[in-house]
């Protein structure tokens, strides 16, 4: 015969007295509790290091290096000429910073796409948030010259934000695995979370507007029409 269990349970070290019937549902009660709070996922920046990209098939080198990491071979961050010496067409401003907790003038290789002169360039980062269910932290960032023209919320681009998730310091909106850049056109498309496909002009930050490619050209219809004239007027 196995042990039965003996209810109450005491716990002495706080002259508790609980039962299983209490014990279960203090065990629903946080069940439920951890159910209806939304969960804020941990994450850490990566660390600030220097980087390249050539540009304008070569003719051009973009340099990526945090304050204070300067020397003869990372070059103070911005867009230089090729040449030797490099020479420089522009820095990026010592205080910009796409979001308040990323590092003053740096962006992360990997989330910067050029246009062919390497003149514009688009930021796809973690939006920051203040809280959870915060949708103001910046999304895309575009550039010129180093200097912020244009930039979209992540409210500006779900339409449905419970599909987005959140970390202790960031909104997840986006589908990265998914992004298309395209140097030859300059553009970018991304894909939301809630299903949305958005692709920008990096050159202005303008959204491009989408093409429906089962419109009838206005000069089919015109023929159409004519054509169907022509025929009511026969048979008549």
């Amino acid at each position: 015969m196995g042990t039965r269990w003996r209810i109450p349970v005491l716990f002495k070290s706080y002259g508790l007295i609980v039962t299983k019937k209490k014990a279960a549902l203090l065990l629903f009660s946080c069940a439920i509790t951890f159910f209806f709070c939304s969960p804020a996922y941990a994450d850490t920046m990566a660390p600030a290091t220097p980087y390249t990209i050539l540009l304008d098939d070569g003719n051009k080198i973009f340099h990526m290096t945090p304050l204070g990491q300067e020397n003869e071979e990372q070059l103070k961050s911005g867009l230089y000429y090729n040449s030797d010496p490099p020479v420089n067409i522009y820095y990026i401003p010592e205080d910009e910073r796409f979001n308040i907790d990323y590092s003053w003038g740096y962006f992360y290789n990997g989330n910067i796409f050029f246009s062919r002169d390497g003149l514009h360039f688009a930021y796809v980062g973690a939006a920051h948030t203040k809280g959870w269910g915060d949708l103001k932290g910046t999304a895309i960032g575009f550039y010129e010259s180093g200097n912020l023209v244009k930039s979209y919320r992540v409210k500006d681009l779900i339409k449905d934000r419970s599909k987005v998730t959140f970390s202790v310091s960031s909104a997840w909106w986006e589908e990265w695995q998914k992004r298309k850049y395209n140097e030859q056109e300059n553009t970018l498309t991304v894909a939301t979370k809630d299903g949305r496909i958005i692709t920008f002009d990096i050159t202005t930050g303008d959204i491009v507007p989408i093409k429906d490619d089962d419109t009838v050209p206005p000069a089919i219809i015109l023929i159409g029409s004519i054509a169907l004239l022509a025929l009511v007027m026969a048979a008549s």
